[in-house]
């Protein structure tokens, strides 16, 4: 017959409390306000640094992704960091480098995937343009046009090249695409 061991944990739990020194740790698990996010939500900045660090490691664990646990670190240390000490305000410096760090890396993420869209579009766009097709060699134009527009040498010497090769009339096309492309980017941002 199975034994209900709540009660025997609660009694644990208990004597562990009672027993325990009680210099600003907390004890996990626990019911009532020696909780931490019981002290925490009653605006202990102790509790609320505690409760960022643990957080944290959640996300070190891999039980929570370090998106959620830096989104959710970053508003109970700025809560602590509100009235707590320097301590609690390093902690929130901390954070925000920390998430500052992530955004960087998924910054150059998209970038470089970014780059890869645009190299095989202008590559499959230079194969169709190569075998006639009109409309291809315009959004070649338009997209060499946009990355020189950005500062991409490389870019502005092919168009220039393809400018050679398309003629005027192409070209014309070609830009007006562009500037439609980049008035679309521009309601988008």
């Amino acid at each position: 017959m199975p034994r209900d061991c709540g009660a025997l944990r609660l009694g644990a739990e208990i004597d562990v409390q009672r027993n325990a020194p009680r210099r600003g740790r907390f004890f996990y698990g626990q019911s009532g306000m020696n909780d931490p996010i019981s002290l925490a939500a009653s605006g202990d900045a102790e509790a609320q640094a505690d409760l960022v660090v643990r957080t944290l490691k959640l996300a070190e664990e891999g039980s929570l992704s370090l998106e959620e646990a830096l989104q959710s670190a970053e508003l109970v240390a700025r809560m602590a960091a509100s009235h707590g000490g320097a301590d609690q305000r390093l902690l929130l410096a901390g954070v925000l480098l920390k998430r500052a760090d992530c955004a960087t890396a998924r910054a150059r993420q998209e970038q470089a995937r970014a780059a890869e869209f645009i190299e095989e579009a202008q590559s499959r766009l230079a194969a169709l343009s190569d075998e006639g097709c009109e409309d291809a060699s315009i959004g070649l134009a338009a997209l060499l046009d946009g990355l020189a527009n950005d500062g991409d040498e490389e870019a502005a010497t092919r168009l220039t090249l393809l400018s050679e090769v398309l003629g005027p009339a192409v070209m014309q096309r070609a830009g007006a695409f562009s500037r439609f492309l980049h008035q679309q980017a521009d309601k988008v941002n």
